[in-house]
């Protein structure tokens, strides 16, 4: 059996250690994949769409626009088809993903 002093030593067993110097891993985390996202949402300012999206926002957004439905739906606009069904004007946002964003004004 461990004695208590290794655990305290060296963590629950699957727990990294503390000291790991290993420089095959230190390969991997040379620049955090969140900086990328950074970048890019810096560069492509992302537009929520919801229904309190004004009509201008919505006829100005074009294909390659970065949105989002503020849930699960993100990414760029690859196809955009507006309709009328005589109450509402109906926005769709195809996203490159094959996921549609809908919005009616």
């Amino acid at each position: 059996q461990t004695p208590i002093s290794f655990f305290l030593k060296k963590g629950p067993p699957g727990w990294a250690s503390k000291n790991c110097n290993s420089p095959e891993l230190s390969l991997y985390i040379n620049i955090p994949k969140l900086f990328f996202i950074s970048v890019d949402s810096y560069l492509y300012p992302m537009i929520r769409l919801n229904q309190d999206t004004s009509a201008e926002v919505l006829n100005e957004i074009k294909k390659g626009d970065l949105v989002t439905d503020t849930f699960s739906k993100t990414g760029l606009v690859e196809e955009i088809e507006i309709s009328d069904d005589g109450l509402y004007k109906i926005y769709a946002y195809t996203l490159v993903t094959g996921r549609v964003i809908t919005v009616k004004t």
